[in-house]
């Protein structure tokens, strides 16, 4: 998009003198501009799509189905132009596996309201299904009681309460690694007054082998008080570096059964020498039915502050049971957008149906509801699409947006590395009904939406 505006305005003079030699050479042009400025395009990346995927657009409200088309892999789609100055867009992707003799199918729906036209680039998370080798970590370390010891790698998060006395030894499956086939670790063990620590950084990795490493805790981990100005069940830290794109998690901590609820105190626990970039610190808490997380990057040379506020943006809604609408939506504060979530579960020992479906729409809507469909996928998705319940209402702000479409131009048209989209993240999250049994884990959830924010 910034490209097209660049050239809609170099061009500008020649465009005045063709308008002096011919006013319907100049009509040609304008059209020819409006034309391309109503074109919607859609491109999928880094394996977006699992199975297959739906792209759908209908009108603004959602209300009318005006195009549709079917895709799989990494594939671009040109729906042409729109006789619309915005749409609702839709993608459903589907996800099917067996696993211990149970068929799996995972479906998840996105729907984007009243949303900018333009060129759209949706990326996946780079997840790789298939081992790309395995990893023997040995780390040693003073003799001496410890309380848990944890690794943090590329590939991913381990920890455990039981703690030999001076030895670990883990073997593990490698899925994932950073750019340049670069593989990371960090260890450390912890007790009451800290613990020691110590990483390897950007390490080779040799495909399709065992890579052996050996780690030796002799680095004294460092204990940062902070003040939070609200509770916090769940606290993470993870150290990033190479643009944001490696990252490992240094630290986390689950407070669940404090008399409190949470804690506004908070001994982080990490080593303030390690050769990272960027901290990035995220906190979240639940308080009766309402959720919020709080994200945000911090540069390694400052390390986190004494006092981390986190901002303090609360929403309710109700729920039209009849409409099977979210109404009533009232946001005490100010935010970028809302997000209404629908969801289906069911499970047996044969088989795991899951629906997932997300409305994104701006902070001014009172009320949302979900987009229509085409018949065709209706039957494709089959009955349970029916069984959607909503579940809850939240609101999402970032630092580097202001309202709903400059989220959709930041995210999905403009050309900004993935984890540069941000440096600041909040989420208040308002259980529509907080006694069912959804079998959603919150934490995982979260995690995923905020370090994975496309």
């Amino acid at each position: 998009m910034k490209t097209k505006t660049f050239f809609l305005l170099s061009t500008l003079v020649i465009f005045l003198i063709l308008s002096i030699v011919s006013s319907c050479k100049k009509d040609d042009n304008d059209n020819g501009n409006d034309n391309e400025l109503k074109k919607f395009t859609i491109s999928f990346k880094d394996g977006y799509i699992f199975d297959y995927a739906w792209v759908i657009i209908n009108s603004p409200d959602g209300n009318t189905v005006i195009d549709y088309k079917k895709v799989e892999g990494n594939v671009n789609l040109d729906f042409g132009k729109i006789d619309e100055e915005s749409i609702t867009v839709t993608t459903i992707n589907v996800d099917t596996s067996f696993l211990n003799g149970q068929e799996r199918k995972y479906i998840f729906i996105n729907s984007y309201l009243t949303s900018p036209l333009g060129d759209w680039v949706l990326k996946g998370g780079n997840t790789n299904n298939q081992i790309l080798g395995s990893a023997d970590l040995t780390m040693t370390y003073p003799n001496g009681i410890y309380n848990e010891y944890t690794i943090g790698t590329s590939n991913s998060w381990y920890s455990s309460h039981v703690v030999p006395n001076d030895q670990i030894n883990e073997q593990f499956d490698v899925y994932n690694l950073d750019a340049g086939n670069k593989f990371s670790i960090y260890g450390a063990v912890l007790n009451d007054n800290g613990g020691y620590c110590n990483w390897l950084i950007d390490q080779n990795f040799q495909l399709n082998t065992t890579n052996n490493y050996e780690l030796e805790l002799n680095e004294s981990l460092d204990v940062k008080n902070a003040f939070s100005n609200r509770p916090l069940n769940y606290i993470y830290l993870l150290g990033c570096w190479n643009q944001r794109n490696s990252q490992l998690l240094l630290y986390n901590q689950m407070n669940l059964n404090t008399a409190s609820g949470g804690e506004h105190f908070h001994d982080i626990i990490y080593p303030f020498n390690i050769p990272i970039s960027e901290l990035y610190f995220e906190g979240s808490y639940y308080d009766n039915n309402i959720e919020y997380s709080f994200g945000k990057f911090y540069n390694m040379s400052q390390g986190l502050p004494d006092q981390i506020d986190i901002p303090e943006i609360g929403i309710s809604a109700s729920y039209n049971e009849t409409n099977d609408e979210i109404t009533n939506i009232q946001i005490d504060g100010t935010a970028d957008q809302i997000d209404g979530f629908w969801f289906y579960f069911y499970n047996s020992d044969i088989s795991r149906f899951i629906i997932y479906w997300n409305v994104y729409a701006d902070v001014n809507y009172s009320s949302i509801k979900r987009p229509v469909l085409p018949q065709e996928i209706i039957n494709n998705i089959g009955e349970n699409i029916n069984m959607l319940e909503a579940f809850y209402i939240e609101i999402i702000d970032f630092n580097t947006t202001s309202n709903h479409n400059e989220i959709i131009n930041r995210f999905f048209i403009d050309d900004i590395p993935d984890m540069q989209l941000c440096d600041e993240c909040f989420f208040s999250t308002y259980l529509l009904n907080q006694t069912k049994n959804t079998n959603i884990n919150f934490n995982e959830r979260r995690m995923h939406k905020i370090l994975n924010l496309r």
